[in-house]
């Protein structure tokens, strides 16, 4: 893929995020989870390194169902504290035969989108 449909590429999936705004999720009563530059570098990044294109392709490709995995997830898979008082929730759905797992963050009142991979990816983001 060359450089300008490269930055293209990446342009029209970042008008895509950040199209989703905020989502209210079953699981948290209602509240919303927000799609905010966090969860977009996430996307792109891993503390703080540019994530390989093959990797940010995958992840990229998995935007679509995000929406649909907030706002119908009743329960979470799996819940974590981490540092500075920061929380993470786990939601996973199957589309077809794929298993895709949504990551949400809050610190300190705001929950918002952090990271999303399919069974692909078994590391996790946290």
């Amino acid at each position: 893929m060359s450089e300008e449909l490269w930055r293209q590429f990446i342009q029209k999936a970042r008008e895509s995020y950040y199209k989703i705004g905020a989502i209210p999720c079953p699981a948290f009563d209602g509240e919303l989870v927000y799609f905010n530059k966090y969860g977009w570098n996430h996307i792109i990044r891993k503390k703080g390194k540019v994530r390989h294109r093959e990797e940010q392709i995958r992840r990229i490709l998995l935007i679509p169902y995000l929406a649909e995995i907030i706002k119908t997830s009743i329960h979470w898979k799996d819940h974590r504290t981490g540092k500075e008082n920061s929380e993470f929730w786990s939601f996973s759905k199957k589309f077809n035969d794929k298993t895709i797992t949504v990551v949400v963050r809050r610190d300190m009142t705001r929950k918002y989108f952090f990271s999303v991979m399919d069974a692909r990816n078994t590391k996790g983001p946290y």
